[in-house]
């Protein structure tokens, strides 16, 4: 007489192949390489002033691109 049936082992099985991979996904996520918040809030913060946005003007530096919409004014010595 066996003591586990056919049916109950697989499921342990199952079982013990999900918590291998579980196991395998905790240890990456511990591998991986983790910085403070608030050296990444720096770093983003960084990233925002110093990255020209069109449409946080407020936010970045002065853009580097000219407006596509506005009206170019002639140079004439009429007006």
């Amino acid at each position: 007489m066996q003591p586990f049936s056919e049916k109950k082992l697989l499921k342990l099985e199952k079982q013990y192949k999900n918590l291998l991979k579980l196991n395998e996904q905790l240890t990456e996520e511990c591998n991986r390489p983790k910085i403070p918040a608030s050296e990444a809030c720096a770093a983003l913060i960084s990233f925002v002033i110093n990255t020209p946005d069109p449409l946080l003007p407020s936010v970045s530096k002065e853009l580097q691109f000219a407006d596509p919409f506005e009206e170019k004014k002639e140079s004439g010595c009429c007006t």
